[in-house]
C-alpha cells in the first residue's frame, strides 16, 4: 500500500502526523526518513530509537543520535553490516587517482586532465555504483547513445575496473555499491525479523528521488510493505509543484490523502504572495505588502552588508538567531564573504536567562573548521606541501609571498610582506629553485645601498634587512620540506604528527595570538583525518588530501548546524529550507544567473533534463516564500567584481502580486553616519608654505591632487610594482643607460657618419643590457624581447632616424629654475631636471624619454577633444593624462626655448612658449590649493596607469580631498 500524504499549507505538525498517518509504536514499527537534516531534527520525536539511533563520533566524543537524513540513516546501516568496509570520501580520492595513474600511463596531458577533474569522474563512477552498473559487462545501451566522448567507451571501463581494484586491495568498497547491496540483499530480511509482517516506511520532503531512494522504494513495492510520503502539493499552484506531480507519478498504485493545516504565516500579505505566486491566473495584492521586501544593490559586498544591518536590527528588535533564515543558492560563493564581513562588523546578540540576567554572544555563522585551510595559516601549511618537487624546493614569488603573509614566520617577517609584494615582479618572477633565489637576493644587496627614489623603482624600498630575513626564510623552507617529505608511504598519523614537529620547531617567539587560535583549529581538523583515512599515504597525496578538504572534490554538509552556539546564525540554500518555518527569511543573490539556477550538461553521459531542472528551481524559489512566516526579504546586486547581473525573473513577479515597490540602494546607502563620532572643532591648520616646487610634482597635482598627496605620504606608492607596468620602467632605465654612455663617450662618438652612428647606438644598446637585466631579474624571455624592440624603436626610429643630419653630441643633466610669484609677491621657484640633451647644430634638444616613463610611465594618449580642464572643489585639473603631459612638456621646451634663443619659426615652438608664459596663474592656484590642504580625487582613464592605484581604491577621498 503506497499513499501519498499531501498539505497546503505549514507542514503539519508531530502529533498531526502521527494521527495521520498512523504511526503508533506500540501497534506496529516504522522507518521515518527525511529529504534535510533540519527536517529531521525537528521529527526527532517521530523518529523510532530501536533502529534509527546510532553512537556517532565528532573529534574525541562519541554521543547517541537519532538518524532520519536518508543519507545518513542509510549509511549508518550500511556501516553495520559491512563494518569498515566503506571507503570515505579521502580514501577515494586517493585510490581513484592511482587509478587514474596506472590507466594513463603515455599521455601526461590526459592524465593530468583527469587528476584535476577527478571529483567529476568519482561522481561518474558513484552513480553507475549507485545503479550497480559494471562497465566490464559493457556499456548499457541508453548509456551507450549518451556517451559524449568516444575515448570514454575504452577508458571509463578501465578506469573502473583499476578503481574497484585498487578499492579491493585495501579492504574497501565503494559505498554507493555497498549501499545497492544492502538495499537489495539486507534491508527486507533485517526489517521483518525485527518487526513481523508488517511495518511501514515515512519518507517526508522527497521533491525528487536519488538512484539509492528509487531503489530502497522499489524493493519495498516489490515486497509489499507499506509505504507513506509526505510532501506539500497545492493544484492551484501547479506550475510551482510541477516537479512533485512528476516525481510521484512515476510510482505506481499511488493513493492521495489531503492533510489540513494551518496557514504559513498569520501577515495577509506574506499568506497572498505563498498562495499566489505560480498560479494559472495569479491576482496581485490589494494593499500594500509591509513584510515582502525586494531590494537592489549596486555591488555585492554592499549587499551583504545590508544583510547583516538587517540581521543586527532583527536581534535588537527581539528575533532569536535561530529564527532568521539566510538562503543562499551557491554557499561557497557568498558565505565566506559574509563571514569576512561579520568578522570585520561584528553583531553581538543578547540571550535572555531564566533567572532573568541577560548573556551575551558574538554572532557567527556556521563555518566549516576545515575551512581555516583557506586562512592565511592554513595557506602556509598547503603551501608547504605545494613547493617540494623531484627532492628540491620548487617555490614561486607567489608562494613565498603566502608564506610570509600566513603569519607562521612570525611578526617580522610578515611585516615585509608587502616589501615583498612591491618588488616580486621586478626581481623575483623568475625563481623556483633555491639557488636561484639565493643568487637574486645576493644580486640585491649592493643596490639597495643607495636609494634612488626618483627612478619609482621597487626595489628602492627594499634594504639589507628584508633581503637578509628572505635568504633565511629560503634556508628554513628547504629544512622542513625536505623533512616533511623524508617521511614515505606511511599511516596518516604519522604525516600529521611529523608536520606539528615541524610546525613547532619554527615557531618563532613573535607569533601573534591570532594565528596561534587559528593553528590549534586546523591541528583538531588534521586530527579528524585520522578517522577518515586508513590507508597508507605519500607525502604526495597527503598533500593532495589537504587541498581536498577545501576544494569541491570532498563536500562539506550543506546543512546549517543544529547543536552548540546560540548566536549562530541558521543558514540554508532552497534545498535544505524546504519544509521548514521560520520567522524571518533573507534570501540573498536573487539575480538572473543564480535564481534559477543556471542549467549545467551533465558529462560524460548527456541527458537533457532541462524541464526537470525548470521544474526544480521553481518548486525550490517557492519552498523559500513558503519558509517565511514574518519577514521576506529578496536581495540582488548589480555587479560583482567584473560580472554584471539582473534581477531574477522570479523577483519581478514578486514585486507585482506583494504590490512592493523595489527598493534601490546606491553606494553612498550603504554609509552608516550612526556610528560615526563627533569631530571636535579644531584651529584652521598653519598652512605648509614653500619656496621651491618641482615641476613634476606640480603637474601630477594638476592631474590628480590625491595622487600628489598618496606620494607624499607614501613612499612605496610612488613605485611602479604591477607586471604590466614595470616593462615601460625598465625601458626608460634602458635608454638612460645608453645616453649615460654615449656621454661618457661622447668624443668617440662618429657624428658626422650616420650609418656608423647607427652601428654605435645599436653597439651601446647591447653593451649595457647585462646592466639592465640586473634592475629587472624577474621578467622572462618573452618580456625583454619586447622590451628590447621597443627601445631600439625609440633610439634608432626616433631618435636616431630624425636627427642624424645635426646631431653633435650628448649634453648632461642640469637643473633649470624658473620663478612665479604670487599675491602676496612672493617669489617661489619651479624646478625641473632634464637629464639629456642632444646638441644639434640648430640648439640642444630635451630627451624627455626617460623622465616620461618614470612620471607618467606610457606617452600620454592624444589629447583628443575634451576640455582640457576640469573643476574639482573650485581647482582647475586637467580632465585627460593627454592634456597634463603635453602641458608638462611645454613647460619644459618652452623655458627651454627661451632660455636659448630659439628662433620663433616653428608651431609647436611657439605653442610652448605661449603655455610657458600663461602657466604661473595655473601653478599659483595649485600651489594655494596644496598650501590649503584640498586633495581631490580626480577619476578618469588615467587611474589605469597611476601608480598609486592601488593605495587609492583603498581609501575614500570626500571632493573636499578629506579621509572620509
Amino acid at each position: 500500500m503506497i499513499t501519498l500524504y499531501q498539505y497546503q499549507n505549514k507542514r503539519p505538525r508531530n502529533e498531526k502526523v502521527k494521527e495521520e498517518l498512523g504511526l503508533d509504536t506500540s501497534k506496529h514499527s516504522y522507518v521515518y526518513l527525511t529529504a534535510t537534516k533540519k527536517m529531521a531534527k525537528e521529527r526527532e520525536k517521530l523518529i523510532p530509537s530501536t533502529h534509527q539511533e546510532f553512537v556517532t563520533r565528532k573529534g574525541q566524543k562519541e554521543s547517541k543520535e537519532k538518524l532520519a537524513l536518508f543519507g545518513d540513516l542509510l549509511k549508518g546501516w550500511v556501516k553495520q553490516s559491512y563494518p569498515g568496509k566503506a571507503a570515505t570520501g579521502l580514501e577515494e580520492q586517493t585510490l581513484l587517482i592511482r587509478a587514474i595513474e596506472k590507466v594513463v600511463t603515455t599521455d601526461q596531458e590526459l592524465q593530468d586532465i583527469l587528476k584535476k577533474d577527478r571529483g567529476s569522474l568519482l561522481k561518474t563512477l558513484k552513480d553507475l555504483a549507485a545503479k550497480n552498473i559494471d562497465l566490464a559487462n559493457g556499456f548499457p545501451p541508453n548509456l551507450q547513445d549518451q556517451l559524449l566522448e568516444p575515448t570514454f567507451e575504452v577508458l571509463l571501463p578501465d578506469i573502473q575496473r583499476q578503481f574497484y581494484h585498487e578499492l579491493r586491495s585495501k579492504g574497501k568498497v565503494l559505498y554507493e555499491k555497498l549501499a545497492y547491496d544492502y538495499i537489495k540483499q539486507d534491508f527486507v530480511p533485517k526489517f521483518l525479523e525485527l518487526f513481523g509482517s508488517y511495518f511501514t516506511i515515512v519518507m517526508e520532503g522527497f521533491t525528487y528521488f536519488t538512484p539509492q531512494q528509487r531503489h530502497l522504494i522499489d524493493v519495498c513495492i516489490n515486497n509489499d510493505i507499506r509505504i507513506c510520503f509526505l510532501v506539500p502539493n497545492n493544484p492551484m499552484q501547479r506550475k510551482g509543484f510541477e516537479i512533485i506531480e512528476r516525481t510521484y507519478a512515476s510510482i505506481p498504485g499511488v493513493e492521495r490523502k489531503n492533510i489540513d493545516t494551518e496557514s504559513i504565516s498569520e501577515y495577509p500579505d506574506l499568506q497572498h504572495l505563498q498562495s499566489q505566486f505560480f498560479t494559472k491566473a495569479p491576482v496581485p495584492y490589494e494593499d500594500k505588502a509591509t513584510h515582502i521586501l525586494v531590494q537592489q544593490y549596486s555591488n555585492r559586498d554592499q549587499e551583504l552588508a545590508a544583510i547583516l544591518q538587517q540581521i543586527k536590527q532583527l536581534l535588537t528588535n527581539g528575533y532569536l538567531p535561530s529564527e532568521i533564515a539566510i538562503v543562499m543558492r551557491n554557499k561557497k560563493e557568498f558565505l565566506y564573504r559574509l563571514a569576512d564581513l561579520l568578522q570585520m562588523r561584528p553583531i553581538i546578540y543578547e540571550e535572555h536567562l531564566d533567572n532573568g540576567q541577560t548573556e551575551q554572544h558574538q554572532v557567527k555563522l556556521p563555518i566549516s573548521p576545515r575551512k581555516l585551510l583557506l586562512t592565511p595559516v592554513g595557506r602556509f601549511i598547503l603551501t608547504l606541501y605545494e613547493i617540494w618537487e623531484d627532492n628540491e624546493l620548487s617555490l614561486s614569488a607567489d608562494q613565498l609571498e603566502i608564506l610570509l603573509g600566513s603569519g607562521w614566520l612570525g611578526a617580522k617577517a610578515q611585516d615585509l610582506t608587502q616589501k615583498f609584494r612591491a618588488v616580486k615582479h621586478q626581481s623575483f618572477a623568475q625563481c623556483t629553485k633555491k639557488n636561484e633565489w639565493l643568487n637574486v637576493l645576493d644580486s640585491l644587496l649592493p643596490l639597495c645601498r643607495t636609494r634612488r627614489p626618483q627612478e619609482r623603482m621597487p626595489i628602492n624600498i627594499l634594504d639589507q634587512r628584508a633581503i637578509r630575513a628572505w635568504k633565511d626564510v629560503i634556508e628554513l623552507l628547504e629544512r622542513v620540506c625536505r623533512k616533511l617529505f623524508s617521511t614515505g608511504e606511511s599511516a596518516i598519523g604519522q604525516h600529521i604528527r611529523v608536520l606539528q614537529e615541524q610546525l613547532k620547531g619554527i615557531l618563532p617567539d613573535d607569533i601573534r595570538q591570532t594565528e596561534k587560535r587559528v593553528l590549534e583549529k586546523v591541528m583538531e581538523v588534521f586530527e579528524e583525518l585520522v578517522q577518515e583515512h586508513t590507508i597508507d599515504l605519500s607525502t604526495n597525496e597527503f598533500s593532495r588530501t589537504l587541498h581536498a578538504l577545501i576544494s569541491d572534490q570532498v563536500n562539506d554538509d550543506d546543512e546549517t548546524n543544529d547543536e552548540g552556539d546560540p548566536g549562530e546564525l541558521k543558514v540554508y540554500s532552497p534545498e535544505t529550507i524546504d519544509g521548514i518555518h521560520v520567522r524571518a527569511v533573507l534570501y540573498i543573490g536573487v539575480d538572473n544567473q543564480h535564481v534559477p539556477a543556471m542549467y549545467t550538461d551533465s558529462w560524460p553521459f548527456f541527458e537533457d533534463v532541462r524541464d526537470e531542472h525548470l521544474e526544480k528551481e521553481r518548486y525550490m524559489f517557492l519552498t523559500v516564500l513558503r519558509a517565511a512566516m514574518e519577514k521576506l526579504v529578496l536581495s540582488y546586486s548589480l555587479q560583482d567584481a567584473e560580472r554584471s547581473y539582473q534581477p531574477s525573473a522570479y523577483a519581478g513577479t514578486v514585486l507585482q502580486l506583494a504590490n512592493a515597490e523595489l527598493d534601490k540602494f546606491t553606494v553612498l546607502d550603504a554609509l552608516d553616519m550612526s556610528n560615526v563620532p563627533e569631530i571636535p572643532l579644531m584651529p584652521t591648520a598653519i598652512p605648509a608654505i614653500r619656496r621651491n616646487y618641482e615641476l613634476n610634482e606640480l603637474a601630477h597635482y594638476g592631474l590628480c591632487p590625491a595622487r600628489y598627496r598618496l606620494e607624499l605620504l607614501h613612499s612605496e606608492a610612488r613605485s611602479y610594482r604591477m607586471d604590466w607596468q614595470l616593462p615601460f620602467v625598465a625601458q626608460g632605465k634602458w635608454l638612460d643607460e645608453i645616453l649615460q654612455r654615449l656621454q661618457q663617450e661622447n668624443d668617440h662618438l662618429p657624428y658626422g657618419d650616420p650609418e656608423k652612428l647607427k652601428i654605435y647606438f645599436i653597439r651601446t644598446m647591447n653593451a649595457v643590457e647585462p646592466h639592465i637585466r640586473q634592475w629587472f631579474s624577474g621578467f622572462n624571455q618573452i618580456t625583454w624581447h619586447g622590451i628590447k624592440n621597443k627601445v631600439f624603436h625609440q633610439l634608432i626610429n626616433i631618435h636616431w632616424e630624425h636627427r642624424f643630419k645635426y646631431l653633435k653630441g650628448v649634453r648632461g643633466a642640469s637643473l633649470e629654475v624658473f620663478s612665479v610669484m604670487n599675491e602676496e609677491e612672493d617669489t617661489i621657484d619651479i624646478e625641473y631636471e632634464v637629464p639629456y640633451y642632444w646638441k644639434t647644430t640648430k640648439f640642444d634638444v630635451p630627451v624627455f624619454d626617460m623622465i616620461l616613463h618614470r612620471e607618467w610611465l606610457l606617452p600620454a594618449d592624444s589629447e583628443g577633444s575634451d576640455e582640457e580642464f576640469v573643476s574639482k572643489n573650485g581647482i582647475r585639473l586637467f580632465s585627460t593624462l593627454g592634456h597634463a603631459v603635453g602641458w608638462w612638456r611645454n613647460i619644459i621646451n618652452g623655458h627651454h626655448y627661451k632660455e636659448s634663443g630659439a628662433p620663433i619659426s616653428q608651431n609647436h615652438i611657439r605653442k610652448a612658449l605661449r603655455v610657458f608664459h600663461e602657466a604661473p596663474d595655473l601653478i599659483i592656484e595649485w600651489i594655494s590649493g596644496i598650501e590649503g590642504d584640498k586633495f581631490p580625487k580626480n577619476e578618469g582613464t588615467h587611474c589605469n596607469k597611476c601608480p598609486v592605484r592601488m593605495e587609492c581604491l583603498g581609501i575614500a577621498l570626500d571632493e573636499e580631498g578629506t579621509e572620509e
